[in-house]
C-alpha cells in the first residue's frame, strides 16, 4: 500500500476462473496501521477420497485492478471405516487433511 488510508476490495478466484467465495470482501487500512493482512479462503470437494489439486489467486477491484499470481494448493480427503469402540456401539471416523503443495510465499500482485 502506497497511500494510507485505503480500502481494498478483493475476492478468491480458482485457476478456473470461478469465484471461490461469493461477493467481494474489503480489507481496511487505516493511517496508523499495518500495511499487511492475512486471510483465508475455504475450498471444497464433494470426493470421499482422493487427492484434489488446483490453485487460487485473488484478484482486487478497488482501489486499482490487479491479480495475484496463483498460489497451488491440494486437499487429501481419507475415508475411514467405523470402528468399534464398546460392544454393540460403533463411531463413525473420518477426515479430510490440507496441505499447501508447494508451500508458496504470499501472492505478489500484478497489475494490468
Amino acid at each position: 500500500m502506497d497511500r494510507l488510508p485505503a480500502r481494498v476490495g478483493y475476492r478468491w478466484v480458482t485457476e478456473d476462473g470461478s469465484v471461490s467465495d461469493p461477493g467481494w470482501r474489503t480489507l481496511s487500512f487505516p493511517a496508523d496501521g499495518d500495511r499487511s493482512r492475512q486471510d483465508t479462503v475455504v475450498v471444497t470437494t464433494h470426493e470421499e477420497s482422493g487427492t484434489f489439486e488446483g490453485a487460487v489467486r485473488v484478484e482486487v477491484r478497488e482501489p486499482v485492478g490487479v491479480t495475484s499470481n496463483a498460489v497451488a494448493f491440494s486437499v487429501t480427503c481419507v475415508t475411514r471405516t467405523e470402528t468399534e469402540t464398546e460392544p454393540g456401539t460403533k463411531t463413525p471416523t473420518g477426515g479430510a487433511s490440507s496441505s499447501s503443495s508447494p508451500s508458496p510465499s504470499a501472492p505478489s500482485a500484478s497489475g494490468p
